[in-house]
């Protein structure tokens, strides 16, 4: 699900490319990594680093 800062930008790129020049996949995923870095280059290791520390609820959510 894209949301928060990641919904914004993805509203904004594709407002700048309608439909009509559809941005390739190749294309779409360079940009992203330019604007967040590559954060998924092993989602095992950050979700193995997780830890509770605080309220259930903030757990939940980072773990989501």
């Amino acid at each position: 699900m894209v949301e928060g800062k990641a919904l914004k930008w993805h509203t904004t790129l594709t407002n700048f490319f309608p439909y009509s020049s559809i941005l390739s996949w190749s294309d779409f995923t360079k940009r992203l990594i330019e604007r967040f870095g590559n954060i998924c280059d092993d989602p095992m290791v950050e979700l193995m680093r997780l830890r509770q520390s605080h309220l259930v609820n903030d757990y939940h959510e980072e773990f989501n």
